[in-house]
């Protein structure tokens, strides 16, 4: 039942995975990482919520990520709207109140215990998707590009930048026999990310996506 899955399996699971988590509070549901990288600083929050309708859910948040200056503002929404549109998780939000930019996903838990693969897929899909879109707004606060010139850069610098790499989150002290205690939740053969195969699919969703752009573009 999802009611037994709390923070601290969590907690466990970003352990097993190499992790460090920066802080734990287990009554209100929260842990903490902090990414020190080519990025910067930067954080992320898991939060096991309760009380919806459809059961406990776990998010993960990227606050901070930007403030929207007003000159700019039109071209940043749009660039984010279009985002989101092709993300196959989570969502890039403003909060109207300070300008504030943050990314979060919502993953239903229902009555199931979320399993360390499924965890590690969406754990994956968020830090993919804020190593690629990171200096979205920055290109087009600070580079005045276009938002569709701006989703280009970013989606090509990636591919340039990350070929034949690692991701560095994933680079931490556990090892395949570490990760592997559990056979029926992780095939310890596919504890650790293949590079190629995450770039490969990266890129084929990147393709779709600006092809539908081209198809749709009436210039």
């Amino acid at each position: 039942m999802s009611e037994d899955f709390r923070i601290t399996d969590v907690v466990s699971y970003l352990t097993r995975l190499g992790l460090r988590v920066a802080s734990v509070d287990e009554r209100q549901g929260v842990a903490e990482l902090v990414f020190h990288d080519e990025l910067g600083q930067w954080q992320l929050l898991l939060i096991l919520q309760a009380g919806s309708p459809l059961g406990r859910r776990l998010l993960f948040i990227v606050p901070h990520l930007s403030i929207l200056p007003q000159r700019q503002r039109l071209s940043c929404l749009e660039a984010l709207m279009s985002l989101n549109y092709t993300l196959p998780l989570g969502r890039f939000g403003l909060d109207l109140e300070d300008d504030e930019v943050r990314f979060c996903a919502s993953v239903y838990l229902g009555q199931q215990r979320l399993s360390l693969p499924a965890f590690r897929h969406h754990l994956e899909a968020v830090i993919q998707t804020i190593v690629i879109y990171h200096s979205l707004l920055p290109r087009i606060i600070y580079g005045h590009c276009t938002a569709r010139a701006a989703l280009t850069a970013c989606e090509q610098a990636f591919l340039e930048s990350y070929e034949g790499e690692r991701l560095s989150w994933q680079e931490g002290p556990s090892s395949r026999q570490e990760l592997a205690e559990d056979e029926m939740e992780l095939d310890a053969s596919s504890s650790e990310l293949d590079a190629a195969e995450v770039l490969a699919e990266i890129r084929r969703m990147l393709q779709e996506g600006r092809s539908r752009e081209r198809d749709d573009d009436p210039d």
